[in-house]
């Protein structure tokens, strides 16, 4: 009978020599390098992926990045991104304004970032300054003067002609009077005197009739005099209206000409002439709006905006995505994939019961935010929002994002009215976290995803248990205890935990790649080292750590 050999306690199970940690503790361990650097060097099969999905810009190139929740996913792939991102461009800021010439379809416009919020001040300020100047040039005694010859010229010719007027009625024994809303009155006269109405009601019907006859075509004849009257009026009106365009166009000159010079060379482009333009000339179009003469300011109902305070909203510019204080490419990830926090949305405000918008709110996702650098979603979480991954895929396979009215929560195909913003043009790397039971779903059950997302980054979950790596892995832990702040650990603490490394692989030739579950057990410890008073972790009580917790879950 062959007798089986008994094994070693040293055989069952591999360990550290605490002697082979060149550092007394952890507080010696030389950070200089990046924060996760050492850690992905245990992930080559990924930087690979990463490094070719990054080099190539043709659409389709985005990554899958599968891995189970305990290998710290995010981590890695941050730790990739960020130097990269670091050293990539700035992406343009986004605005969007009023579209004067189809107001449903507000304009958008990419500026040098960091411009979209000085341009919106500046515009903002110089109309707010525009309407105080404007009041004050009103009072200006050679505007006044000018009016004031205007309506004199116009009350001449009313005075002439309602004299006519008048004059004609006389002689057909009648009273002309007209109230101070145009309204014309027509009244019997006797002895040189105006008819009251009770007089006129004790005049017999047959006198009653002749004297309606006799105005009926007086007002007929004339017609011709009050059709003069309406056009002195009318040409007035367009004279008063001439002379304020006027004063705005020499205000406009001095005022916002120099502002809109000061922001075509902020922006380094015409993009905005025409825009600029555009608004100049509907400021001065609607002067009489702005200057608020006879309290057209004014509403009787405090629910709605006042014409003066709805023309400025035209006048606004709804900063889009502001990179102002971006540096490099911009990194988003987004936790929370609806529609609207992905795709971006036209929000509504109430109004009189009614549900009314403008571009003032149109809103980002994070897929806007993220152009022109990398996003990063959770699989599973977008995959519960059916709306959003459709927006998503509709979005990579076009390389354009529309913003839609979209609700995550309804079926109602009722749509009401709304504005269409200008579609944005994607430059963005879009990059998905999930497991491979996901991934091979996918394969199976969407045709886009495989033609989208042709980069697929697998993690490994051990590393070969050699001296680099136990190095590598060591300074990985240093890591750990810097991000947290925790505690200094010693050369045995260090030495322990490479140990438990291997034993999370389950193989002694292994070293576990799940630092999640690591930095679990490394918080826990440092709090009994705190609770005891101890300056430092040591392997003894990492043991109780250990033990503790599988006293917990026991």
């Amino acid at each position: 009978m062959t007798k089986v050999a008994s094994l070693s306690v040293s055989q069952l199970h591999a360990t550290c020599d605490p002697e082979r940690i060149p550092w007394a503790d952890s507080t010696q361990i030389p950070l200089g390098r990046s924060d996760a650097a050492h850690k992905l060097h245990f992930q080559p099969r990924v930087i690979k992926a990463l490094d070719l999905a990054l080099s190539i810009t043709a659409n389709g190139y985005n990554v899958y990045v599968s891995g189970d929740s305990g290998l710290g996913r995010t981590h890695t792939v941050l730790s990739y991104l960020q130097p990269v991102a670091k050293r990539g461009p700035i992406p343009n800021d986004l605005i969007y304004v009023y579209n004067f010439q189809d107001p449903d379809h507000p304009m958008l416009f990419s500026l040098p970032n960091g411009t979209g919020v000085k341009v919106k001040n500046l515009l903002r300020d110089t109309v707010q300054a525009v309407i105080k100047k404007l009041a004050v040039r009103f009072d200006n005694t050679t505007y006044l003067k000018k009016h004031a010859s205007q309506l004199s010229r116009f009350q001449k010719i009313k005075i002439d002609l309602l004299q006519k007027t008048n004059d004609v009625a006389h002689e057909r024994g009648l009273h002309f009077d007209m109230d101070d809303n145009g309204a014309l009155s027509l009244s019997p006269m006797v002895d040189g005197k105006k008819m009251s109405d009770a007089e006129y009601e004790k005049l017999d019907s047959a006198v009653r009739m002749e004297l309606k006859q006799k105005s009926d075509a007086l007002v007929l004849d004339i017609a011709d005099l009050m059709r003069s009257l309406t056009q002195a009026e009318e040409t007035y009106r367009a004279d008063e209206k001439n002379l304020d365009q006027l004063l705005m166009k020499e205000l406009l000159d001095s005022t916002f000409s120099p502002v809109v010079n000061k922001i075509l060379k902020l922006t380094k482009a015409d993009v905005l002439k025409g825009y600029l333009a555009d608004l100049r000339e509907d400021i001065i179009k609607n002067t009489e709006v702005l200057i608020a003469k006879d309290g057209q300011s004014q509403t009787m109902d405090p629910a709605r905006l006042s014409p003066q305070e709805e023309l400025l909203n035209h006048y606004a510019v709804n900063v889009f995505v502001d990179h102002t204080k971006t540096e490099g490419a911009p990194i988003v990830v987004e936790s929370h994939p609806t529609a609207a926090n992905l795709l971006g949305c036209v929000e509504r405000e109430s109004e009189l019961g009614a549900l009314i918008t403008n571009f003032t709110l149109i809103r980002a996702g994070s897929l806007q935010r993220a152009n022109g650098g990398f996003l990063l979603l959770y699989i599973d979480d977008l995959l519960q929002y059916p709306m959003a991954w459709e927006g998503l895929m509709r979005a990579l396979r076009s390389n354009q994002i529309c913003i839609e009215d979209v609700d995550d929560t309804s079926e109602s195909t009722i749509k009401t009215k709304g504005i269409t913003p200008e579609p944005l043009a994607l430059k963005v790397k879009v990059i998905l976290i999930g497991t491979e039971d996901v991934y091979e779903q996918l394969l199976e059950s969407d045709d886009r995803f495989a033609k989208l997302f042709r980069i697929k980054a697998h993690l490994a979950e051990v590393a070969e248990r050699n001296a680099k790596n136990i190095k590598r892995y060591v300074f990985e832990i240093a890591n750990i205890i810097k991000e947290d702040g925790l505690l200094p650990f010693d050369r045995n603490a260090l030495a322990w935990l490479v140990d438990h490394g291997c034993h999370l692989s389950e193989d002694q030739k292994f070293l576990s790649l799940r630092f999640p579950l690591l930095r679990e057990l490394m918080i826990e410890s440092e709090a009994y080292a705190r609770q005891k008073h101890l300056k430092m972790v040591s392997s003894a009580i990492l043991e109780e750590a250990y033990g503790a917790k599988a006293y917990r879950d026991n």
